[in-house]
């Protein structure tokens, strides 16, 4: 065969450059588009907890993952599916938040094992076919409350499930093509591997006697015997390392078919890294797409956020009018009538700049405040449209980076301002004759929980524009 001496050297060669490039560029691809996944089914899933679909599980916040495992899908209960249901969800959340966040992804950690569970993972939930006919039970149940959304009256609730629903099918094909991409990596690597240690130790004669394996595929005597002493040998240089049959007799055949050169041709073209043109500069990691996420993160907040509003105004209209008298009563209903404002509401409420200072009283005006809450809360649903998030993917880094700013610092005021005055309204409703006032702590949770993930992709962000930075004064010092 031609070029068959120097083919181990070339393919480790490919290997090695191989790799560094997925290093480089496609595990930070990875690690953002699960990320993205993460983020789009968190937002799916409140708004099915926010339409009393789902039910959100108390002790979820309390629970620590600290290693990936793959939830059943075995079918659930007829009686209590909505409980289960949630419940089994919870679980799967917690497996997906640590996927994104607390899973230290690199060449070396995500080996085919790794690489088995993310994707299991990511089809636990058959997006490829999801419907109420899907052959998976998780699959199945979760469509069932998904479609009262999507078919029901609440146009804007269905059209950001749908858009949420386009584009994790869309990043659940990504993360499947790029998992892909790294199995076949380390398939081949994996062979190399065994070209390099374990065939050495194999007589040439019974490598030579492999040949039995003709283009047809059919084995021979000589053939098994060849498998068997590979088998023995690999076990003894290599323990611990799994075994892969299927590969070994790939190996085989690129070197003894009667295709073989057209065989090892093609594994090397599959490991070929485009070089970048030497006039062509050096493109810097994109910093983009993690404000962006930052973004889609922080619209999620949306409905939880219009839920505890509307609590509130409830609470506060129940309260007032728990101390108003008659006349009062029909004095505004009066001034309402004829078009006429009435003095604007004000509350003290307390909060707390750290855990270790005094409290800090601050009024503010109900109205105004409900008003200004309300347009946040359109703002961020426009967001989890997909019109709504192209329009931002088209503006330039450094306007995003300051939207992006704007909206965490919007959010933790109105997150303070909501908690301050959700307190206010449990104390008042305690005094005196019991009023029934519904609190809002879970929403609050809820609201915070995107604030501070969101925050950290924009400490993420600002991290890596420093090294960026701190690279470009190197290099410029180096050409100095």
């Amino acid at each position: 065969m031609e070029g068959s001496g120097d083919f181990l050297p070339r393919l480790v060669e490919a290997i090695a450059k191989r790799g560094a490039w997925i290093e480089a560029r496609e595990i930070p691809r990875l690690s953002e588009t699960l990320r993205s996944f993460h983020s789009l089914f968190e937002s799916i899933v409140g708004m099915l907890i926010r339409k009393g679909l789902l039910r959100e599980d108390p002790y979820n916040y309390d629970q620590t993952v600290t290693e990936l495992s793959v939830p059943p899908d075995s079918p659930l209960p007829e009686i209590e599916n909505t409980e289960e249901l949630s419940y089994r969800l919870a679980a799967y959340r917690r497996q997906l938040e640590f996927l994104a966040t607390g899973c230290r992804l690199t060449l070396a950690t995500l080996d085919l094992a790794l690489l088995k569970k993310i994707s299991s993972l990511v089809s636990h939930i058959n997006w490829a076919n999801f419907s109420e006919g899907s052959t998976s039970p998780m699959t199945r149940a979760f469509a069932r409350p998904f479609m009262k959304v999507r078919m029901g009256a609440d146009t804007m609730a269905a059209g950001i499930i749908k858009d949420s629903q386009a584009q994790i099918e869309k990043s659940a094909a990504a993360i499947r093509s790029l998992i892909a991409e790294l199995v076949a990596f380390h398939r081949e690597s994996w062979k190399a591997d065994v070209r390099g240690t374990v065939l050495p130790r194999i007589s040439s004669s019974a490598l030579g006697a492999s040949g039995a394996l003709g283009a047809s595929g059919a084995l021979g005597a000589p053939y098994e015997e060849t498998l068997r002493s590979l088998r023995k040998v690999f076990l003894d240089v290599m323990p611990g390392r799994p075994y892969f049959p299927k590969l070994i007799e790939e190996i085989l055949a690129e070197d003894s078919a009667e295709d073989a050169d057209a065989r090892r041709t093609k594994i090397l073209e599959s490991l070929a890294v485009i070089e970048q043109s030497a006039q062509a500069p050096a493109q810097a990691p994109q910093n983009k797409p993690i404000l962006l996420e930052a973004a889609r993160i922080l619209s999620r907040a949306h409905s939880e956020l219009g839920g505890a509003l509307q609590t509130l105004v409830e609470n506060e209209r129940t309260l007032e009018n728990r101390h108003l008298g008659f006349g009062e009563k029909l004095r505004r209903w009066l001034l309402r009538g004829i078009g006429q404002k009435e003095g604007a509401q004000e509350y003290e409420v307390e909060y707390y700049e750290t855990a270790a200072t005094a409290p800090k009283v601050e009024r503010v005006a109900f109205t105004a405040f409900i008003a200004e809450v309300r347009k946040k809360v359109g703002l961020l649903a426009s967001l989890a449209t997909a019109p709504g998030f192209a329009r931002l993917e088209a503006s330039a880094e450094q306007p995003l980076l300051e939207f992006v700013d704007r909206q965490l610092t919007d959010l933790l005021l109105i997150h303070r301002r909501m908690a301050g005055l959700n307190a206010g309204f449990q104390a008042r409703a305690a005094e005196g004759r019991k009023t029934e006032i519904k609190g809002i702590r879970l929403e609050l949770v809820a609201v915070k929980n995107s604030i501070v993930k969101a925050n950290q992709r924009r400490h993420e962000y600002a991290a890596r524009r420093e090294e960026q930075e701190q690279l470009g004064r190197l290099g410029h010092g180096s050409a100095g």
